[in-house]
């Protein structure tokens, strides 16, 4: 069975009580962690890194201002992004907007001095058509991808993200056209593979963004976009970070000693910083079950309206219950586990690696008025969450420690 990350039981019990459920908790010494393991994972890197938050994963102010402090910088994935981000106080100069919609104004965008990242041709002709002579970063599409499962691949034939530049078939000779047309400097190359955990993998995603770099001679920085992989469930692998960093190292000392030019990294995890350091605190409103050859199911006041994961890809969340009294039975039970939304896909126990089917799961014997802590939820669950439906209320999100 799974056991709490960071709460205790009785601290379980007395924030339900204090804030109702379902509630978003967050652990700021967690957050901070994590900041400062990405940060000496790649502190070995020789010309410079940059750890941009891909803020996507949770924009919680409190959390944006946190890591600021910490010295981290931004990813931004639309204009209201940034200026969410520039509300909380952070310098625009340290938000990079990489976007598959342009901003509404891009002028007014990038007049508050937000960085700007063109992901298609179309993007870096109408940034060129306001901000001639000046700096920009181009997203590339290299034809390497890597995730947990499809829709976690951001890159590859079968996805939209970015220029194509594959080293036999690319698109750089347009890139450069528009560039010269608007006297553009292309300054960061941006390349974007998912969430990957192989160091074999990130290797081959250095080996293309230096081919990049190298018909890109003005470039100085590489953004390697995409997160870290994490093990949510127990005995599950995360990504190894130490050695993503050695590679890098690697790669980039190499290409110095082939080209003399020494390339600043970027990476922009989001996952990796928040996700350990979240969880969804929800009561058990209901028991039912289907017979004898079927199974029993816990129901919850929570679902996809805090947590749409399970039901958009068969994500898997470490679920763990809390007696609401003191006592802690020994005896546990398979459990299907379910939440309140009126749709059948509304279950946080699928067939891992399958989201067409459940599987009821071993927890700690429950019942009626039980709380039930959902792990691993600091990412992609409140900023992705189905709010409204049914007309559920928001969700309370704290931050504790």
């Amino acid at each position: 069975m799974e056991k709490l990350r960071f709460l205790k039981p009785d601290q379980v019990r007395k924030l339900a009580l204090e804030h109702d459920t379902p509630l978003y908790v967050y652990s700021r010494s967690s957050l901070a962690a994590a900041a400062g393991e990405v940060k000496s994972a790649f502190s070995n890197v020789p010309y410079g890194l940059t750890v941009r938050y891909a803020m996507k994963a949770n924009p919680r102010p409190e959390i944006l201002k946190l890591f600021d402090n910490l010295g981290l910088e931004i990813d931004a994935s639309s204009e209201y992004e940034c200026l969410d981000a520039i509300a909380v106080g952070i310098n625009p100069a340290k938000i990079l907007l990489t976007s598959q919609q342009l901003p509404r104004d891009i002028r007014k965008t990038i007049g508050t001095g937000v960085k700007f990242t063109a992901t298609s041709l179309h993007q870096l002709e109408e940034y060129g058509k306001v901000a001639t002579g000046t700096s920009v970063s181009v997203r590339l599409n290299t034809g390497l991808g890597s995730g947990a499962n499809h829709r976690l691949t951001t890159g590859g034939i079968e996805v939209g993200f970015g220029i194509w530049f594959h080293e036999r078939d690319n698109h750089g000779d347009k890139i450069r056209a528009i560039a010269k047309r608007y006297s553009l400097n292309i300054e960061r190359l941006h390349i974007h593979i998912g969430t990957g955990s192989d160091p074999e993998i990130w290797g081959q995603l250095m080996d293309a963004g230096l081919f990049a770099l190298e018909q890109f001679p003005d470039a100085s920085i590489l953004n390697l976009g995409g997160g870290f992989k994490l093990g949510y469930m127990s005995g599950q692998n995360g990504a190894d970070l130490p050695a993503i960093g050695l590679v890098a190292q690697k790669k980039l000392e190499g290409f110095y000693a082939k080209t003399g030019r020494k390339i600043r990294l970027e990476v922009e995890p989001g996952r990796y910083l928040t996700a350990r350091a979240g969880a969804i605190v929800s009561t058990i409103i209901d028991q039912t079950d289907t017979g004898d050859e079927g199974d029993d199911f816990l129901k919850l006041d929570t679902g996809m309206t805090e947590i749409v994961r399970p039901a958009m890809y068969g994500a898997q969340h470490p679920l763990v219950v809390v007696p609401s009294n003191n006592n802690t039975p020994e005896e546990q039970a398979d459990y299907v586990v379910i939440g309140h939304c009126c749709e059948s896909s509304d279950t946080l126990t699928n067939e891992p690696n399958n989201p067409e089917k459940i599987a009821p799961r071993p927890l700690q014997k429950a019942a009626i008025g039980d709380y039930m802590v959902i792990e691993m939820a600091g990412a992609y669950c409140a900023s992705m969450s189905v709010k409204g439906y049914n007309s559920f209320p928001i969700a309370k999100e704290i931050i504790i420690d």
